[in-house]
């Protein structure tokens, strides 16, 4: 299922995605509110060898798909965050 967001432009928006790999879930939330979710059987064994890159994808060795706007106050959890713990991070 795509997730679409529909936002006014210039205007600052809160956007989280959660992975929680008990419930096998995807998560996406906007503003606090849950935008989308997908089930996914997805179990990765993966490790992550550097930096964290946010806004561009990696294709063929060549960064690119850079996003359009702008990001800003980026956080990272390590662990699954409640649907109310991301509501109280919306209302900062």
């Amino acid at each position: 299922m795509p997730v679409r967001f529909w936002y006014a432009p210039l205007e600052w928006t809160h956007v989280a995605g959660v992975y929680d790999a008990l419930a096998g879930e995807l998560r996406v939330y906007v503003n606090g509110r849950l935008s989308a979710t997908t089930v996914t059987p997805h179990v990765s064994t993966w490790t992550a060898t550097g930096p964290l890159q946010l806004g561009r994808s990696k294709t063929a060795g060549v960064f690119t798909g850079y996003w359009p706007g702008t990001v800003d106050d980026v956080r990272t959890y390590d662990g699954v965050l409640s649907a109310e713990q991301i509501a109280q991070l919306a209302a900062q």
